[in-house]
């Protein structure tokens, strides 16, 4: 991943994120939001200590997401990878990774199977979302 303009890459590019500016921007959006922008908040202000950088960028995007819905009071049709590619250039493989990572966090049962399929464990059921073959 390299941003265009401050040419960093990957782990560099989220060290030029001056997190306590965003942090000092977003207090008030953060302090009057619904529970969803305060979790989200919580979510990115408090990472998992596994996080990498995909999962951190994502954290922002869900942020960002979940304060449009707050102010425009509709749901976001918006995804995580549009919301990212507004800010930053993912190279053609994190994009396929970010949209793999939201795809899985929105379907448990997809998630299941991957899991079942990466433990190699078989699978016999059709691929999620299409009916069994005849």
């Amino acid at each position: 991943m390299r941003h265009p303009r401050a040419n960093k890459a990957g782990d560099d590019l989220v060290s030029t994120i001056d997190f306590a500016a965003l942090y000092a921007s977003s207090f008030d959006t953060v302090l009057y939001g619904s529970e969803m922008v305060l979790q989200r908040y919580v979510e990115m202000r408090a990472p998992e200590t596994e996080r990498d950088t995909i999962d951190t960028l994502r954290a922002l995007a869900g942020l960002l997401i979940a304060m449009r819905e707050d102010v425009t009071g509709q749901p976001s049709t918006v995804s995580e990878d549009v919301v990212l590619r507004t800010f930053v250039n993912l190279k053609p493989e994190e994009l396929v990774v970010v949209r793999l990572r939201e795809y899985l966090s929105k379907n448990p049962e997809a998630l299941r199977r991957a899991a079942k399929t990466l433990r190699g464990e078989s699978t016999d059921a059709p691929p999620v979302g299409r009916p069994p073959s005849k």
